[in-house]
């Protein structure tokens, strides 16, 4: 993959970032911080269900893609999208003869629309993200980022329909807002990926195929669910043991983390697919060390310079977001952890070992669970954050060391040691709320020039890295 296409990748991820910089002080003005907590718990079942309902083949089809020549790329698709629908269908059929009101339970508000509003947004954003592999998969760059890039675009332009019309400020719009969103890349998916659906709708369903890729897929279901529920404990704990307003508080300071999220779509995009191209060729060991090594750089940079910019947040988001500054420190390991384990640990996806994957995530979970059980009534959203920054520092050791042993070894010892420091530091700051900014900034500055005196052989491969990517993309 040439230096252009890695950019035109980047696209959506950037220009994602680039529209939060207006989507978030809009909401947080027009919105209360209860509708935002409730937006946050629509995403999370969003997300819940496209884990479970697809039962892993989306990470399946990513993996076999390259070993399937021709035209059995067709055939790849087709089994494991209809699959993946057939079981998805079933449970919005089953869901409407429960006697649960759906929008209730995720938001506490009854109304039928918001429950249709759900069901759809489900359904809408599951079929995406398996239209959008075959443009990854294909390496149509730009179609892929747009894709990415167009529901938060038109989530933005309903977002301002609504401020110039002044619409009220009910939480129906805003979910309504999400769900236009949705829609809209959906419909330019389908355009986009016409032929391809068109050849696996030609294709045969191959129950062989299914089978052998429910193998490898089966501990990812698990995985991608224990993944899930480390991912979202810290939400449902403060939605159980708080209030929607502190949920919304914390829910708005993962959205600032939307800088680092940049990185992990950019990283996550290009990084697997390369290294199964890599291993299926029997070489690029040692490009991963390097890597490896380069990435964890940049991630312990990124972290340093969140904590040295965090409190501009304070000048977009009125009063009642006065906490967001400081939950950045801690709730931005999330995504940074998790690009940084997606380099250490791709040794498990090339040895096909995804219960250690399932494993790494069910320690981290356990973590999860317990921190949030004894912080969140004390610290409220400073405890939820504390509590998930270590439970993905767990993670992250965890996959390392599992990829350590059963792939490429690499020297680890740096990078736990500077993350620790960086947790540390945003536990501190959570806990004690009178710390002043100088200080914070000084003590981040400190770790900035401390890690590059640590990594200092990785910043000059860096920069000689990029002078010979960009000679041989030419």
């Amino acid at each position: 993959m040439n230096l252009r296409k890695i950019l035109l990748f980047s696209l959506g991820p950037l220009g994602n970032a680039v529209l939060g910089l207006f989507i978030l002080p809009i909401s947080a003005w027009f919105f209360t911080t209860e509708d935002i907590g409730r937006l946050s718990m629509y995403q999370l079942v969003v997300s819940f269900s496209i884990i479970l309902f697809g039962m892993g083949l989306d990470q399946g089809y990513v993996r076999e893609y390259h070993d399937s020549p021709g035209r059995q790329k067709d055939t790849l698709f087709k089994t494991l999208f209809l699959s993946a629908v057939a079981l998805l269908l079933f449970i919005v059929l089953a869901s409407f003869l429960l006697p649960v009101d759906l929008s209730f339970l995720i938001t506490g508000i009854k109304s039928e629309w918001i429950s249709l509003y759900i069901v759809l947004g489900v359904m809408l954003a599951f079929s995406s993200r398996f239209f959008a592999l075959i443009l990854r998969m294909n390496e149509r760059a730009l179609a892929y980022s747009l894709s990415q890039l167009l529901p938060k675009l038109v989530f933005l332009l309903v977002l301002l329909v609504y401020l110039y019309f002044e619409v009220a400020s009910k939480f129906e719009y805003l979910i309504l807002a999400q769900l236009v969103g949705v829609s809209s890349a959906f419909v330019i998916l389908i355009i986009n990926t016409r032929e391809s659906l068109i050849q696996a709708a030609k294709a045969s369903f191959d129950l062989t195929l299914l089978k052998r890729v429910l193998v490898y897929t089966i501990p990812l279901i698990g995985s991608g669910l224990t993944f899930w529920g480390l991912a979202a404990t810290d939400k449902f704990f403060l939605r159980l043991l708080s209030t929607f307003e502190e949920l919304g508080i914390y829910s708005m300071a993962y959205s600032f983390s939307g800088a680092a999220l940049v990185l992990q779509a950019i990283f996550s995009t290009v990084w697997a697919p390369q290294v199964y191209k890599w291993a299926a060729k029997g070489e690029g060991e040692e490009k991963v060390k390097n890597l490896v090594q380069i990435l964890a750089l940049l991630i312990c940079l990124v972290w340093s310079l969140t904590g040295l910019l965090s409190w501009l947040s304070l000048l977009i988001l009125p009063d009642k977001y006065a906490k967001v500054d400081v939950l950045i420190l801690a709730v931005i390991a999330y995504p940074l952890l998790y690009t940084l384990s997606e380099a250490t640990g791709v040794g498990i996806g090339v040895k096909r070992k995804t219960i250690y994957a399932l494993l790494a995530t069910f320690m981290a979970l356990v973590v999860n669970i317990l921190g949030n059980y004894l912080l969140i009534p004390t610290f409220q959203s400073g405890g939820a954050a504390i509590s998930s920054a270590i439970a993905f520092f767990i993670f992250f050791i965890f996959k390392t060391e599992y990829s350590n042993r059963i792939w490429i070894s690499f020297e680890r010892v740096r990078m736990y040691f500077v993350i620790t420091l960086h947790i540390f530091l945003a536990s501190i700051f959570n806990i004690y709320a009178g710390i002043s900014l100088e200080f914070r900034l000084l003590s981040y500055l400190g770790l900035t020039l401390f890690t590059i005196i640590l990594f200092w052989k990785e910043v000059k491969l860096s920069f000689s890295f990029v002078v010979d990517f960009y000679r041989t993309s030419k």
